[in-house]
């Protein structure tokens, strides 16, 4: 068996061998300069384009600059490529031709090698916020004296050449805020540098937020709304875009500069916001800056209609703010948030719910300092069974036992989703009746008890078949 397993390796080496043999393509030709003369010693390289195995053979061009390569896989009518180098005292010298193969698979290609002229040097470019800029490099003059261009290509635009050499720039305008490469190779007649690369970023930034001046919650009136604009790092002109209206009702936004001056009326909450945008560029915006206030109409009973009265309101900006729990069910705990704001302050406050329906705990406070803002929560009970429907409230500020502000507001009842949702939170809200719930609950279940067992023992036989039948 191993005589065997020895026996087939020798076939297969051998068919390796005798298959490398079979290889019959073959190419010729002569080595030279750019200035027509021929080259000895130097490193050839005959690549058959189409081709899977034994593509290539090296060899060395002899003292005439003559080559020759065998045992090369090229099928006839197939193009073969010499690639051909010599190291000489200025340099490395290359070049490569194609050549196509006859019906004898022989080709013959003649390779003049050659010095590319010294690459030039580029004057890196650094990011910038311009889309028209101007790049240098400098390029040098060619080893062996031939005249000498530079080639140069920016992005996918077309190539642009430039005669001679020296310290050269290109004017570069309508860039994209993108990255940018820009390449540069030094040529003469016969060949060219490798080309040198250097990239830079055209880039521009969004204006920075702008600073809202905040406006405090404030009596029905004008409101002067400031803000301090955005700053566009990059020195571009911009515009502010306003926005102002009550919120979750149309908000109007728009062109302005600041300050803008607005009315207040009703009890709203207001919703006013302000972005900085670029005019020109790309028209990059910054983020809005949002703020918002209360203007709410109160009654100022010590006020009449003097001009001086009338300042007095002005200058005295004083708010009392009112919201109730949503979705309250008759005979539930009515919560209240309550804000009240006083820009002169205040002593020995005392607020008061005036209502029929539900009883309130005083709120006490024994000071307000100037221009601060108290909150606090209130717990109405209901008085006895409250119906469903609107309900009128008032809530008084009082000092010094005369009202000081006085703010209207209305609650909802809402209807109970179920009959026994109601009558449990009616036991919640009257614990003093919750012995008559037993006695009736205690009542009914004797009652359906009575009834079963006289069904059972066919007492009531209006309640069987018998009955609906007739019998």
């Amino acid at each position: 068996m191993k005589k065997e397993m020895i026996f087939l390796v020798f076939v297969v080496f051998l068919a390796g061998v005798v298959s490398a043999d079979v290889y019959v393509g073959t190419t010729e030709g002569h080595i030279s300069n750019t200035e027509n003369e021929i080259v000895s010693g130097a490193f050839v390289r005959a690549t058959s384009d189409q081709c899977v195995v034994q593509c290539s053979q090296e060899t060395a061009s002899d003292s005439g600059g003559y080559y020759v390569v065998a045992n090369l896989n090229l099928p006839k009518r197939e193009t073969v490529t010499v690639y051909a180098e010599k190291m000489t005292s200025l340099g490395l010298e290359f070049g490569t031709n194609t050549g196509t193969a006859n019906d004898f698979q022989a080709a013959e290609v003649d390779v003049t090698i050659c010095l590319p002229p010294p690459a030039p040097s580029l004057v890196d470019e650094l990011n910038t916020h311009d889309t028209s800029v101007t790049l240098d490099w400098t390029s040098y003059a060619d080893k062996k004296s031939y005249n000498v261009y530079d080639e140069f290509k920016i992005d996918s635009r077309d190539i642009v050449e430039d005669r001679g050499y020296g310290n050269k720039h290109e004017d570069v305008d309508g860039l994209s805020y993108a990255v940018h490469t820009w390449q540069v190779r030094t040529c003469n007649q016969f060949c060219c540098s490798e080309w040198q690369f250097d990239s830079f970023r055209v880039g521009n930034s969004a204006p920075s937020a702008s600073e809202l001046v905040i406006q405090e919650d404030t009596t029905p009136r004008e409101v002067t709304l400031d803000w301090v604009s955005g700053v566009d790092s990059d020195g571009d002109e911009t515009y502010d875009e306003y926005c102002y209206g009550i919120i979750d009702e149309e908000i109007l936004c728009g062109v302005a500069e600041a300050p803008e001056i607005e009315t207040a009326f009703g009890c709203n909450y207001y919703l006013w916001k302000v972005r900085t945008c670029e005019t020109y560029t790309e028209h990059l915006c910054s983020e809005f800056s949002e703020s918002g206030f209360i203007a709410c109409g109160l009654s100022c009973p010590d006020c009449s209609s003097g001009e001086g009265d009338r300042r007095k309101v002005v200058e005295d900006i004083s708010t009392l703010f009112v919201s109730s729990s949503g979705d309250i069910l008759p005979n539930e705990d009515l919560g209240l948030d309550i804000s009240f704001f006083s820009s002169v302050g205040e002593e020995n406050l005392l607020f008061e719910i005036d209502s029929s329906e539900f009883q309130f705990e005083n709120f006490i406070l024994e000071g307000l300092d100037k221009g601060k803002r108290v909150v606090f929560g209130l717990i109405g009970k209901p008085y006895s069974i409250v119906e469903p429907g609107l309900y009128n409230l008032r809530l008084d500020a009082m000092s010094g036992g005369k009202v000081i502000y006085s703010e209207p507001f209305a609650v909802e009842i809402k209807e109970p989703p179920l009959l026994i949702v109601d009558i449990f939170r009616s036991v919640r809200a009257s614990e003093s009746r919750w012995w008559i719930v037993l006695i009736v609950v205690f009542v009914v279940g004797a009652l359906a008890f009575l009834v079963l067992r006289m069904i059972k023992k066919g007492k009531l036989k209006f309640l069987s078949g018998n009955w609906l039948n007739g019998k």
